[in-house]
């Protein structure tokens, strides 16, 4: 909150703060540890699909299901972690997380933390694999993006000398 407040009091115009999704998302992982592990993947996928959300509004709503959802089951934690979600998450300047908040710019910080989460997610959703299993699955990840490259997509800038 410091950087925040930092940029409010130099910046007064500041509207908009964009939140790492990566963060954000370890963030809530280290704040369900308690919960059992079905309950922790069930909630981490009902996130990730609250963090698609494209515009304010559909975060809203949401939100408002994630909560009648999960605090309808009456687990303590669930309540506690919605309390801080209100007031740390959904605040005015916390609130940048999801897709339609900046359509256009990345949802993390960082193209290698975008990169990794791609990969647990499609590879190796996220298990620790002997070596030869995890080579396997990185060929085939490779095999596959490879695959779906468009080579028409220019990802160099050509530079010219003088």
């Amino acid at each position: 909150m410091a950087i925040t407040n930092g940029f409010k009091s130099v910046f007064t115009n500041l509207k908009n703060r964009i939140i790492c999704w990566a963060d954000r998302r370890r963030n809530i992982e280290d704040s369900i540890k308690s919960l059992s592990m079905v309950f922790q993947k069930e909630l981490i996928d009902d996130i990730k699909f609250f963090q698609a959300s494209v515009s304010r509004e559909n975060f809203e709503i949401v939100n408002d299901f994630l909560k009648s959802k999960w605090s309808s089951r009456n687990v303590e934690t669930m309540n506690s972690l919605f309390e801080h979600w209100d007031k740390y998450w959904l605040s005015e300047y916390h609130v940048g997380w999801y897709e339609g908040y900046a359509r256009g710019l990345p949802s993390t910080n960082n193209c290698l933390e975008s990169t990794n989460d791609s990969i647990k997610e499609e590879a190796t959703l996220r298990d620790r694999l002997p070596l030869r299993q995890f080579v396997i699955r990185m060929n085939r990840l490779l095999s596959d993006w490879s695959s779906d490259h468009d080579p028409s997509f220019n990802t160099a800038k050509i530079v010219i000398s003088i």
